[in-house]
């Protein structure tokens, strides 16, 4: 009875107490939070700008985000570049029958590939992410100073530029998007290759003159001037 007593008592104190921390909480509930409520200070434009690189990680990462069909274009990249190329093939040795694969390393480009569609989806994706931050940065209610809001436009101009050139790259006259959508229903017209090159090179450029020249460890893989520079140089 006392062991019985004493579970009851010790989980009516962990209830009590998880109910009163939950009280001290003040947190916004994610689908509630938007571009109006969120871009206030320092650490939301941070969040901002991760979520935009996130995009790069998921072109050779998991994502079922841009799933096509019901399936994630899981290493899209490596298949868009690698395995169409002859840096890679296909292995048909261990009974694989992934027709989206085999088709790309036969240079059946078919729209319908998850894996184009997956690459095309991140590459716009993080466009639209790096647009939000620049846009967010004037949005006359966040407390950023000169300098941070500076340092925020130039690395969401090198990520914006980044998938542009990715764009040029892949598909020549891919859309040029440098700025949201205002409505589900937008639309927009493919672009001529120079327009493409022209806007990622003025996008590094831009970000090689107030990004720092390095980060802190806590900071690894972030742009810096030198990585601006680098793509400047590429896109040249």
């Amino acid at each position: 009875f006392f062991f019985f007593f004493f579970l009851v008592v010790s989980a009516g104190i962990g209830v009590t107490v998880f109910v009163t921390s939950c009280n001290k909480l003040d947190l916004t509930l994610l689908y509630i939070t938007t571009t109006s409520t969120f871009f206030n200070k320092k650490a939301d434009f941070d969040g901002g700008l991760f979520a935009a690189y996130s995009s790069m990680q998921d072109l050779w990462m998991v994502n079922s985000a841009t799933s096509f069909g019901g399936k994630n274009g899981w290493g899209s990249f490596w298949v868009t570049t690698m395995v169409a190329s002859d840096d890679a093939e296909f292995n048909t040795s261990q009974n694989n029958s992934q027709a989206d694969v085999q088709d790309v390393d036969a240079l059946n480009l078919r729209a319908n590939n998850r894996f184009i569609f997956t690459v095309y989806a991140e590459t716009y994706e993080g466009i639209n992410r790096a647009n939000i931050v620049l846009e967010a940065v004037n949005n006359g209610k966040n407390n950023l100073t000169d300098a941070e809001k500076k340092a925020v436009v130039a690395e969401a101009k090198f990520i914006r530029g980044f998938f542009h050139f990715l764009a040029a790259q892949m598909w020549k006259t891919a859309p040029l998007v440098t700025e949201t959508a205002k409505t589900l229903q937008q639309t927009y017209k493919n672009s001529d290759p120079t327009a493409l090159l022209q806007a990622s090179l003025d996008d590094f450029k831009a970000a090689a003159i107030d990004l720092p020249a390095s980060w802190d460890a806590s900071n690894t893989g972030r742009a810096t001037k030198w990585t601006a520079r680098a793509y400047e140089g590429k896109v040249n």
